[in-house]
């Protein structure tokens, strides 16, 4: 099921636009459960920015449109999809993939080939050009990891395909700077501005070997939430009891 500019349909149909022929658009991807959106207004706050940026010709979209949207569409659970460029709004959804066996064991990461160019502004946008994060996230599960995460032109670790990166060292939660070349993900702020009061945050430049010597690595996403990881290049990583208790808090404050 699709909504497009308004219209219930179950074929896509969209007005070509400057999305569509040079991926000058913008997309958010949001948890829905039991109709809610989670987080809506981040997501919200970040898409109208991103609108903004790009100079697209569209109306700003507000959360009681989305809210109008979802029960238009009979959305419910699972996973919401917003795209947005200069003539066409899409809603879609989907089910949610991940499984309670994944966050019980962790995932696997592999470090990508390709550079962050922490110069551009492409990375710190959700635009249509997101060709280049799915197909290393693709080559990764061909090669049979969950996860790919960048280096920027520096050497310095930035974040993953879909992903940002935590790691924890001596009680501080550590994770790269916005300036890497990193889209700042919703979870990412909200843990960093909703339990400063409980942890010790720090956003610094750090290369691979902070992540291999730290007490433990995790992931995050506004669909995945928090994952931890077990190993990067095949080599295993530290599992911090910290992860899951960050984990069991996240939830519980979000309701979900």
């Amino acid at each position: 099921m699709y909504i497009i500019n308004g219209e219930k349909t179950l074929e896509p149909k969209i007005v070509l636009d400057a999305g569509y022929f040079f991926g000058q658009g913008v997309f958010e991807t949001i948890l829905l459960r039991r109709g809610i959106p989670i987080m809506l207004e981040s997501h919200l706050k970040r898409l109208n920015k991103g609108l903004n940026f790009l100079n697209i010709k569209q109306q700003k979209i507000k959360e009681e449109y989305v809210l109008s949207m979802i029960k238009k569409g009979g959305f419910y659970e699972g996973v919401l999809k917003i795209m947005v460029s200069e003539k066409n709004i899409i809603f879609s959804t989907r089910e949610l993939s991940y499984k309670e066996e994944e966050y019980k064991n962790g995932f696997s990461v592999k470090v990508s080939n390709v550079r962050r160019n922490e110069s551009s502004s492409m990375p710190f946008l959700k635009t249509f050009n997101y060709y280049e994060n799915i197909s290393e996230k693709q080559k990764g599960k061909q090669e049979g990891y969950d996860e790919v995460i960048f280096l920027n032109g520096k050497g310095y670790i930035t974040e993953g395909a879909t992903t940002n990166i935590f790691f924890i060292k001596k009680n501080k939660i550590c994770t790269p700077k916005i300036d890497t070349g990193i889209l700042n993900g919703t979870v990412r702020d909200f843990l960093i501005n909703t339990f400063c009061g409980v942890y010790k945050f720090e956003e610094e430049y750090y290369n691979l070997k902070d992540l291999y010597e730290s007490d433990g690595v995790f992931l995050t996403n506004s669909l995945l939430g928090i994952m931890k990881v077990k190993s990067i290049n095949n080599k295993e990583i530290k599992q911090s009891l910290q992860i899951d208790e960050l984990g069991n808090l996240y939830r519980k404050t979000l309701g979900i």
